[in-house]
């Protein structure tokens, strides 16, 4: 009974292909190759994939950037063997709850979107490693986020975040955060919760005072700040001692830390 319909939609998928002008070296025609593909990559401008993408149960990867996509159909959680899904620099508002269906997924690239949200349902990925929301219109995270414990690279700058998001005081296995580009007042004292952070980027944001906690972060190899957080700028000589102080404590704890001015 299955058959009928994997015949079905491998049908409706080449003829999506052809509408698109998608070449057979990216996305074959025949059946068996379909059905083995591995890695889906959509140089085509494509503004929606089709249900019947679903079908194809082998992949492992799918790379559409630098595209004009809005949006994935709730069939992209039928991929369960995905690993890598590249799709920065398209035009997509929301993504479906599905998403969370990809359950061994580790690298996730979404930047340069349009997201204002993410689904509750992204706390699903627990094997993520990788994730990419840099330049995206998001302002909080699901609470669900915090789920995502095997994160060691979050990308979050350029997007309009007023606190930092509570839910990364659980990411302890984060190397790199990037929170740059946002609207961020204050830096809470748990950052220095995150002990296995090697890179930390702050610039561009609305911070005064560094936290004492930042000297915890001993394996710190690189930290982007503003530099009026450390100049007469700042208009409060008692600020600017109280920073220099901490990033003084953060040299001792970490040696090899590069500490760059914007």
């Amino acid at each position: 009974m299955g058959m009928p319909k994997v015949e079905d939609e491998l049908g409706k998928l080449c003829i999506w292909a052809d509408e698109k002008v998608i070449s057979e070296d990216y996305l074959p025609r025949d059946r068996e190759s379909l059905l083995s593909l591995s890695s889906l990559f959509i140089p085509s401008q494509v503004a929606e994939l089709p249900d019947s993408i679903g079908v194809l149960a082998e992949l492992v990867e799918i790379e559409i950037w630098m595209n004009t996509l809005k949006k994935l159909p709730d069939s992209i959680g039928r991929l369960s063997k995905l690993n890598r899904l590249e799709l920065s620099k398209n035009k997509l508002t929301e993504l479906p709850d599905s998403l969370g269906e990809l359950k061994i997924l580790k690298e996730l690239d979404l930047s340069e979107n349009r997201l204002s949200v993410l689904p509750v349902t992204i706390g699903n990925l627990k094997m993520l490693d990788y994730l990419n929301l840099n330049a995206n219109q998001l302002s909080n995270l699901p609470d669900t986020f915090k789920e995502l414990r095997e994160l060691t690279y979050l990308g979050l700058c350029n997007n309009i975040f007023f606190e930092v998001p509570a839910q990364i005081r659980d990411l302890t296995e984060l190397k790199t955060l990037n929170l740059a580009g946002n609207k961020i007042e204050l830096l809470p004292e748990w950052i220095g919760e995150l002990t296995e952070l090697t890179g930390l980027s702050l610039s561009s944001n609305k911070l005064t005072k560094l936290p004492d906690s930042l000297g915890s972060l001993t394996k710190l190899e690189w930290l982007f700040i503003d530099r009026e957080l450390i100049s007469m700028n700042l208009n409060n000589k008692k600020l600017i001692d109280s920073n220099v102080d901490v990033l003084n404590k953060l040299k001792k704890a970490s040696p090899k830390c590069s500490l760059n001015l914007t």
